[in-house]
């Protein structure tokens, strides 16, 4: 959807968030049925997007998956920069966190877009 906001903002300022791809296939299967393929298909159409917008111009990005203290920090230091209220997250709750998966995909291109995701975050 970045084209669309682009057109309507004169100077946007971008901030992605990740998720593992296998806990976002898993996610979309028991929310709405869509089969796990279909689901990593999706993630890896995102994930091509994302990276091209990042490597043509960096901007912050950090990570669901991270523990909850962590991920929080991060989005209210952006905040911070952004001189933006850094209170807690509103959208954020940790509660959403139903499918944390930490070993890989089992597709090779997968698990490539998700390590060159992971160093966007400054960790991998």
């Amino acid at each position: 959807v970045l084209p669309f906001w682009r057109e309507g903002l004169e100077n946007e300022t971008r901030i992605g968030t990740i998720r593992h791809p296998v806990a976002v296939a898993t996610s979309l299967q028991a929310r709405s049925g869509m089969p796990v393929e279909d689901g990593l298909a999706l993630w890896r159409d995102h994930a091509r997007r994302l990276l091209a917008c990042w490597r043509d111009d960096p901007f912050p990005v950090v990570c669901f998956d991270w523990p909850a203290p962590r991920y929080s920090a991060a989005v209210r230091a952006i905040a911070r920069t952004l001189g933006l209220n850094d209170g807690p997250p509103a959208f954020y709750d940790p509660a959403l966190h139903h499918h944390r998966i930490t070993t890989a995909s089992g597709d090779p291109e997968t698990d490539r877009l998700w390590d060159d995701l992971r160093q966007t975050t400054g960790t991998s």
